[in-house]
C-alpha cells in the first residue's frame, strides 16, 4: 500500500509538471499571436503610438486539476463561415497545384467571390484568381484584378496583402504608411518582378504569342512592382573574352525601369540545370578550357575552383563593374558578391 501511494503521489506530481509545461507554451504562443496583431493594428491605424504599459493579463479557471484559458472558452467568429468559398477555393487550388491547369483554376476561383460571406474572403478570392490569370498568361486582367486589389483600402485587405503567402517573401520589413488611394512605392525591398528567369521570359513570349518588349513592359507597368529582375545565365551577358554581349532584355529592362520610376536587380547565373544537358550555364568559350563534373545522374557543374574558371569568373566581374558602376538606373551600381554558382550585383 506504502508503495502504491508513493507511485500515485509521483504520477500526480508528474501530471501537474506537465500541465504547468502546457500552460506556459500556451502563454508563450499566445502572446506572440498577440503580439502580431497589435503591430498590424498599429500599421493599420496612422498616428498610432505604442501603449505606455504593454503589459498582458491574462485571466483563467481553475476546477480540480484543470486549467481552462482564456482562449479555450468557445467564442463567436468574425464573421460566419462560408463554406461555398471555401469549396470553390479548394477547387481552385487542386486545379491549379495538382493539375497544373491554371486555366481550369481560374474558372473555379472565379466563383468564390459570389460565395464570399466577408471583406476577407472577397479579397482572397480576387487574389488567387490574379495569380492564376498570370500563370496562365493573361497579364492585362491578371493586372486589372490586382489593381481593384490594391484600390479596395479595406483593412481586410490590407492585412491579406501583408499576410498572405502570395505576397510575402523570406524577408519582412515593417513601415508604417499613410493612407492612399494609390499605390505605394514599397520603402523595403519591394516586390519583384522577373523580366526574364531562369528558363527566359514569360510563357507568351517563350511560344511566341507576344514580344519580349511586350513582357517587359506589362511587367514594368504592374502598380505594385517596385523591382525589375533579370536572372539570367552567363552565356546571356558574354560570349567571348574580354567583352560583354547582353541579352536583348538588358536594355528593354533598363529603359522600362527608367520610364516607369523602378530599381533594378540581376544575378548572373554560373550554373543552370533547366536546359541541361543541351547547353550549361557558363559561354563555349569557358566550357571549353574547363572540366566538368558529374553531379548525380543527370546534372554536370564545372569545376569552381579550376584556373581558368576562376579567370573567366574574375573578368566578367570586372566587365559588370565597369558597365554598371554609377549607373544611374536605381538599385545598380554596387560590389559584387559572388556565390556557388551565381554571381549576385547589387
Amino acid at each position: 500500500m506504502r508503495v502504491e501511494r508513493e507511485l500515485e503521489i509521483k504520477r500526480a506530481a508528474g501530471q501537474r509538471r506537465d500541465a504547468r509545461d502546457q500552460v506556459r507554451r500556451e502563454l508563450s504562443a499566445k502572446l506572440e499571436a498577440i503580439k502580431l496583431e497589435e503591430v498590424h493594428r498599429l500599421i493599420r491605424a496612422p498616428g498610432s503610438k505604442p501603449p505606455e504599459n504593454p503589459a498582458v493579463g491574462f485571466a483563467s479557471t481553475l476546477e480540480g486539476d484543470h486549467v481552462t484559458l482564456p482562449w479555450d472558452v468557445p467564442s463567436e467568429p468574425s464573421w460566419p463561415a462560408s463554406p461555398d468559398f471555401a469549396r470553390h477555393r479548394q477547387e481552385g487550388e487542386g486545379r491549379e497545384f495538382a493539375k497544373r491547369d491554371p486555366r481550369a483554376a481560374s474558372a473555379a476561383y472565379r466563383l468564390a467571390p459570389a460565395a464570399a460571406r466577408a471583406p476577407a474572403e472577397t479579397a482572397e478570392a480576387r487574389l488567387l484568381l490574379a495569380r492564376a490569370l498570370a500563370k496562365q498568361g493573361d497579364a492585362g486582367e491578371a493586372v486589372r484584378q490586382y489593381r481593384a486589389l490594391l484600390l479596395d483600402g479595406s483593412d481586410a485587405t490590407l492585412f491579406l496583402l501583408t499576410m498572405h503567402p502570395c505576397i510575402t517573401g523570406y524577408r519582412s520589413r515593417l513601415a508604417g504608411l499613410a493612407p492612399s488611394a494609390e499605390p505605394v512605392r514599397n520603402p523595403g525591398l519591394g516586390l519583384v518582378g522577373y523580366t526574364w528567369e531562369e528558363a527566359g521570359p514569360s510563357l507568351a513570349a517563350r511560344a511566341g504569342r507576344e514580344t519580349l518588349e511586350r513582357h517587359v513592359e506589362q511587367m514594368a507597368g504592374l502598380p505594385f512592382v517596385d523591382v525589375l529582375y533579370i536572372r539570367c545565365d552567363w552565356r546571356d551577358v558574354q560570349s567571348q573574352p574580354g567583352r560583354l554581349d547582353l541579352h536583348p532584355v538588358w536594355p528593354l529592362t533598363l529603359d522600362a525601369a527608367r520610364r516607369h520610376g523602378l530599381r533594378v536587380a540581376f544575378r548572373v547565373r554560373l550554373s543552370n540545370t533547366v536546359f541541361q544537358p543541351k547547353r550549361l550555364a557558363m559561354p563555349d568559350f569557358v566550357h571549353e578550357r574547363v572540366p566538368l563534373v558529374k553531379i548525380g545522374r543527370q546534372f554536370t557543374e564545372p569545376r569552381y575552383d579550376h584556373p581558368a574558371f576562376l579567370s573567366a569568373l574574375e573578368d566578367l566581374n570586372d566587365l559588370l563593374a565597369a558597365r554598371f558602376e554609377g549607373d544611374p538606373a536605381p538599385g545598380l551600381g554596387g560590389p559584387g558578391r559572388p556565390e556557388r554558382g551565381r554571381l549576385r550585383l547589387k
